[in-house]
């Protein structure tokens, strides 16, 4: 079937394969189709065709091949349509290896030293000079090349033979020539020899791995398979061990491996063609290890930061934070796609024709701020950014691409814009207040006053910006305010001052000013703003409160001394009082316990109630006297405070009550050891106490229990007003399960003489408890109670660590 148009129908009347190339499929071949051939090519072609000379073309720098007749017929070998279009190897396999420097020298444009000789695998006189010459695009440049072939004789044979070894000796790439399966060297060029570091008398003659045996493991495998199936080996960028200088390196090379035929078929050799690439890939592994890490530095930068391709903006690649903050968009949706066909949105903003300008110009364009609309897979949103176009140059220093740099300032931007506006309304509102507003810049200098502030001093915004203010100032007050003022803007701090400013009328008046500094959403500091009060009037009503209060405290203070004095001398009349009363009262003991021994079996019945009445009552004076002497002796006796552990002291007072917990069946459970620095007899004191009152107040029904716990505490975890913050406390807890008392108590109970059950129900003075608070405020402690009647009673107390010597 025809293919071609009609434009191409003459080339029927060109011969077998004028009808030939109609008929075929050019598509898949590497010269395309004909609609799309470079003019010059489809020129030559034609002239190719109606030649009878043998004549090819090989195009581009894959060598597509195409043919005439006569050329077919002399070095043709199978189908001539499945040849049109393929690699001009598939016609000279046997000698490519030699044919392609050959080639590839006349496509760079460089002037063939000799004719290319070559043997036709067909026929009997089988000797032909191949002629090439360039075949020029429509860009001036060479597309491909046009080869003749020329009939020679056996004598020109043989000059074609030395030139072609003369050829290869002089060419610049390194080439050499192996014979039978030891690969001895038959040739080497010169080329072949510089990189070898070898003499052709050293390596010329012997089998190549006696020559160079380092190499025989790399390429000894890849010859045998050449030898053997007859299939050429191309190698790039191969690490290849050689012995230089006396040293082993490892060096890179291109290669190929051809096989040698025979005219009867058989592979008699090998020809390998080698470039040295060593500097190359050493250059290229750096750059490629070089762009691993920029590719990976540029990954994990939280700037978002892609590179586009090509004059379409191809997106070569982005980092995560391009895709997740900017674009909000997968890789799998936008990576080798145009970016105006992935976000059109950008075609009705400026970018498009900037990025075009970058791109034809090679100039780097920045900007801050800009507007920008981005449509993502949560919709269209709205930036404020920071962005770079950089452009990305080749090799040729030509631009490939360009690198886009942002930076995400949306917050930063729609803050400012908050803040602007909200300076707007402060302003309003600052010219409508009644207080004295004024602002600053971060240099100290005024910038605003509101008008309550010029309606005081009666001057204008000239005379009062920037340090103008200052002349208003007393002057007695003015360094001190300066100071001020210096410090707040040192320390960046809240301040606040009084000082004199001198009114309209020229009075001088006292202002409270309080000051606050400015910071923008960044938190750059931008000055200060502050409200004056006018506080004359205040100011004066205050120094006269000042002195009543003065002489208020001195009258207290001589109050104070008096109570001091009384209680005082009070202290010392209970002692003296309670210490003397103590002889009388021993008299009558003792003269009650002569008459119990003696007369009491003669008194009358009620005459022994009344007996025991007096003893009753003498005791209870006694414990009285006891009691008021504890009491008086815990304000007089000398604090000396000793380091306990206070499970010890606990032990020491459960001993001594011993007789009185068996009595009543009772349990003390004690949890905690911790240390503390007491005064020992007082604390022993405190602890008896409340262990008697525990004991002395339990249940009838019931078997005492009192739990004793002591615990270390920090004071942010007691967070109780009564102590004082700058230290650490233990707390002491015992809790008994007796009959308790109503919570309205809990205070009164701590008072000297307060008792709430009479004697005939529980025997007591009222003072023990009195002693324990008192004890507790020797050591600067806390002592409180809670309970519940019926529920026993709870006393917690909290001793500083260390005591305050």
């Amino acid at each position: 079937m025809e293919l071609l148009g009609k434009r191409f129908q003459f080339l029927k009347e060109t011969g077998e394969l004028g009808k030939t190339f109609l008929a075929k499929d050019w598509s898949s071949t590497l010269l395309g189709n004909p609609d799309g051939w470079d003019p010059s090519l489809f020129q030559v072609a034609i002239t190719l065709l109606e030649s009878p000379v043998p004549m090819c073309i090989a195009w581009g720098p894959k060598y597509g091949l195409l043919f005439n007749d006569v050329f077919w017929d002399i070095f043709g070998t199978g189908d001539a349509e499945a040849a049109l279009g393929e690699s001009i190897d598939r016609v000279f396999f046997t000698q490519w290896s030699s044919l392609k420097p050959y080639l590839d020298s006349l496509y760079a444009g460089n002037k063939a030293p000799s004719p290319y000789l070559l043997e036709s695998p067909i026929l009997e006189v089988s000797a032909y000079e191949l002629l090439a010459g360039p075949i020029r695009g429509e860009s001036g440049g060479i597309g491909g090349l046009l080869c003749q072939l020329q009939k020679v004789s056996g004598a020109q044979y043989q000059e074609s033979e030395k030139r072609f070894r003369a050829t290869v000796r002089q060419a610049p790439i390194a080439i050499t020539i192996l014979r039978g399966p030891e690969y001895i060297v038959e040739m080497a060029n010169d080329a072949y020899l510089n990189i070898i570091e070898k003499s052709e008398a050293e390596f010329v003659g012997r089998p190549i791995f006696d020559a160079l045996p380092e190499v025989k493991e790399s390429v000894e495998g890849l010859f045998e398979t050449v030898y053997n199936t007859g299939v050429p080996y191309q190698g790039v960028d191969y690490a290849i061990p050689l012995i230089r200088n006396g040293i082993r390196s490892i060096c890179y090379f291109n290669f190929s491996y051809h096989p040698l035929f025979e005219e009867d078929g058989s592979i008699s050799g090998l020809i390998a063609t080698a470039t040295e690439v060593t500097d190359y890939v050493k250059a290229k592994h750096f750059i490629l290890e070089s762009e691993k890490k920029f590719r990976d530095l540029v990954m994990d930068s939280p700037i978002p930061m892609t590179i586009v391709r090509g004059e379409k903006f191809q997106i070569e690649m982005a980092n995560r934070a391009m895709f997740s903050n900017i674009w909000r968009r997968t890789e799998q949706q936008v990576l080798g796609q145009h970016l105006l066909e992935i976000f059109p949105e950008l075609e009705q903003q400026k970018y498009p024709e900037i990025l075009n300008r970058v791109y034809q110009t090679g100039e780097r364009h920045q900007e801050i701020e800009s507007l920008a609309y981005v449509s993502g897979d949560d919709g269209t949103k709205k930036f404020y950014l920071d962005y770079e176009y950089m452009p990305l140059l080749a090799a040729n220093k030509t631009v490939s691409g360009i690198m886009i740099t942002v930076k995400d300032v949306t917050e930063r931007v729609e803050a400012r814009k908050k803040i602007e506006e909200s300076e707007q309304r402060f302003r309003q509102v600052a010219d409508s207040a009644p207080a004295l507003i004024w602002m600053t810049g971060a240099n100290r200098e005024s910038i605003f006053f509101n008008k309550a502030w010029f309606n005081f001093t009666g001057r204008s915004p000239e005379q009062e910006l920037g340090s103008g203010w200052e002349d208003g100032v007393h002057p007695y007050d003015l360094a001190h305010l300066l100071d001020t003022y210096q410090n707040a803007f040192d320390k960046k701090q809240a301040f606040y001052v009084e000082f004199r400013l001198k009114r309209h009328d020229g009075d001088y008046r006292w202002i409270s000013d309080n000051g606050v500094p400015r910071f923008t959403a960044d938190g750059i500091f931008q000055g200060f703003i502050g409200a004056c009060m006018d506080i004359h009037d205040q100011k004066a009503f205050s120094a006269e409160l000042e002195k009543q209060v003065a002489d208020r405290t001195m009258e207290l203070q001589s109050k104070n001394r008096e109570l001091e004095r009384i209680n005082a001398e009070l202290q010392s009349f209970a002692y003296i009082s309670s210490h003397d009363l103590q002889e009388p009262l021993r008299k009558i003991q003792a003269f009650a316990s002569q008459l119990r021994e003696r007369e009491f079996d003669r008194l009358s019945v009620r005459g022994q109630n009344a007996f025991q009445r007096i003893e009753g009552a003498a005791h209870r004076m006694q414990t009285l006297i006891q009691d008021l002497l504890s009491y008086s002796r815990t304000n007089r006796e000398e604090r000396v405070f000793e380091s306990i552990i206070f499970n010890d002291l606990v032990q020491e007072v459960e001993n001594e009550l011993k007789e009185e917990i068996v009595q009543k069946g009772a349990a003390l459970v004690v949890t905690g050891a911790s240390s503390m620095e007491v005064i020992v007899f007082q604390f022993k004191q405190l602890l008896h106490n409340i262990l008697s009152n525990a004991l002395k107040f339990c249940k009838a029904d019931q078997a005492p229990v009192i739990h004793i716990l002591s615990e270390e505490l920090p004071y942010l975890e007691i967070n109780d007003s009564a102590l004082l913050p700058s230290c650490d406390y233990v707390h002491i807890c015992i809790k008994d399960n007796g009959i308790g008392f109503e919570p309205e108590f809990s205070n009164r109970i701590f008072e000297v003489f307060q008792r709430l059950h009479p004697n005939s129900q529980y025997y007591g003075t009222g003072i023990g408890l009195a002693i324990v608070k008192k004890i507790v405020d020797n050591h600067d402690g806390h002592v409180r109670a809670q309970s519940q009647l019926g529920e026993g009673a709870e006393f917690h107390i909290y001793i500083p660590k260390l005591a305050n010597h």
